[in-house]
C-alpha cells in the first residue's frame, strides 16, 4: 500500500480557504490574525493532521527577523496603457494591498513600466523586498519585455495579480474563472435563459478570451447554446496594450442583434467586464431599446466605479478585487519567510455573484 502523503501548508490553506501566508502566521504569530479566520485555520490543521517541521519554523523566524528591517512590497503594472492602472478593478486592488500594508510594517511602492524595459528606481536600490506584478496575457512577456527587466526582477520575489503571463514565473493570486462561471451560468438558467451570446469586442484582450472559454464550456454542459463573438487582434500584438472599450466596439455586435430576426437573437448578453455593458447600456439604448426588457446583459467582472448609478442595475460577479491584493500582499511575505520553499502555486479567489434588474426573469 502507498503509504499516504503528508499533508503540507498549502492543504491546509486549501482546506481553510484562506491564503498559505495566512496558514503560516496563525501558526506562528496567531495574535495578529482574527479569530474567526484563526478558528478555520486551526480546525483545517486538526482535521488533516498537519505537523508543521520544526526546521522550517526556525527558518521562518530567521527570515522574518531579517524582513522586518524594511519589509517593502513593490507593485508593477507592465504592458499597459498610462490609464490601466486606474481602472476600477486594478484600484480595488490596490486598495486591499494597501490597507494590509496600513496594519503592519511595510511600505507599499508603485511604478507603471509601459513597454517593460526600464527598471524602476526602488527596485534598482533595493528598496523593495517583494513584487507584485500586473502584465497583459497577451503578447509573449519574454518577447515583449526587456531581457535586463526580467532578470531583474526574478531575482526578487515576486507574484502575479489577477493573471499570469504563459512565460512569467512566480506565484499567480487571482479570480476562480471556473466558480464565477458556474455562478453565472446557474443564474441566467433559473432566470429561463437559453441562448446566450459572449461578447468581447476589443482585441488582444486574452483574459477575456479565457473567460469566454471557460463560460463556453460550463454553460454548454448546462444546455445553453452560446455563441462567442470577439475581436481577433490585427498582426503582432506588442506593448504597450490599451483595453479602454469605446462605443464604436460594441456597436457593429448591436447592429447585427437588431437585424436579426426575433428568434435566432440571443435573449442574454453575457461581457467580460462592467467597461463593455456600459457601452452596451449606451448602443441598445440609442436604438429604442432598453437592458432588462428588450435584451439582457450580465458582467462578468464588477467594476463599481464604472457602473454606480447605472439603471437597471447590472447583474455581475464581483471577482473580489480587495481580496485579492490583499491575498497577494499576503503571498510576497509567505514568500520572503519561505524563499525557495516550494514551486508556484496559485490561489484562487472565489467571486460573489451580484444579482441586478439588467437580466430579465423569462419564466
Amino acid at each position: 500500500m502507498t503509504p499516504r502523503a503528508k499533508p503540507t501548508v498549502v492543504d491546509v490553506a486549501i482546506a481553510a480557504d484562506v491564503a498559505v501566508g495566512t496558514v503560516s502566521r496563525v501558526l506562528n504569530t496567531p495574535e495578529l490574525v482574527g479569530a474567526d479566520i484563526r478558528q478555520r485555520v486551526i480546525e483545517a490543521v486538526e482535521r488533516l493532521e498537519y505537523r508543521p517541521l520544526r526546521r522550517r519554523r526556525r527558518r521562518v523566524d530567521r527570515s522574518r527577523q531579517r524582513a522586518a528591517h524594511r519589509g517593502n512590497v513593490g507593485v508593477l503594472f507592465l504592458g499597459l496603457s498610462e490609464s490601466a492602472p486606474d481602472l476600477p478593478v486594478f484600484a480595488e486592488a490596490m486598495r486591499g494591498m494597501e490597507r494590509l500594508v496600513a496594519s503592519g510594517n511595510e511600505n507599499l511602492m508603485r511604478a507603471h513600466v509601459p513597454t517593460a524595459d526600464r527598471i524602476p528606481l526602488f527596485i534598482a536600490r533595493n528598496l523593495v523586498d517583494g513584487l507584485v506584478l500586473r502584465a497583459p496575457v497577451a503578447g509573449a512577456l519574454r518577447e515583449c519585455a526587456s531581457a535586463e527587466f526580467l532578470a531583474t526582477i526574478e531575482r526578487v520575489p515576486h507574484v502575479w495579480l489577477v493573471a499570469r503571463p504563459d512565460t512569467g514565473g512566480g506565484d499567480l493570486v487571482g479570480p476562480d474563472q471556473e466558480a464565477a462561471s458556474v455562478m453565472a451560468a446557474d443564474y441566467l438558467a433559473r432566470k429561463g435563459h437559453r441562448r446566450v451570446v459572449f461578447l468581447d469586442p476589443v482585441p488582444a484582450r486574452s483574459q477575456a478570451v479565457e473567460c469566454a472559454q471557460v463560460f463556453s464550456v460550463i454553460a454548454g454542459r448546462r444546455g445553453f447554446d452560446v455563441r462567442v463573438v470577439a475581436t481577433p487582434a490585427a498582426g503582432e500584438v506588442r506593448w504597450p496594450l490599451d483595453f479602454r472599450v469605446a462605443q464604436e466596439h460594441v456597436v457593429p455586435f448591436v447592429e447585427k442583434w437588431v437585424a436579426a430576426p426575433a428568434g435566432e437573437r440571443a435573449s442574454v448578453v453575457v461581457v467580460p467586464g462592467d467597461d463593455v455593458a456600459f457601452q452596451l447600456y449606451a448602443a441598445f439604448h440609442g436604438r429604442g431599446l432598453t437592458v432588462g426588457r428588450d435584451i439582457s446583459v450580465f458582467s462578468m467582472r464588477q467594476e463599481r466605479g464604472l457602473v454606480a448609478g447605472l439603471l437597471p442595475r447590472l447583474a455581475s460577479i464581483d471577482i473580489q478585487g480587495e481580496e485579492i491584493g490583499r491575498r497577494a500582499i499576503d503571498q510576497v511575505r509567505w514568500r520572503l519567510d519561505h524563499p525557495g520553499d516550494r514551486p508556484a502555486v496559485n490561489i484562487l479567489v472565489r467571486p460573489k455573484l451580484i444579482e441586478g434588474d439588467s437580466v430579465a426573469n423569462l419564466g
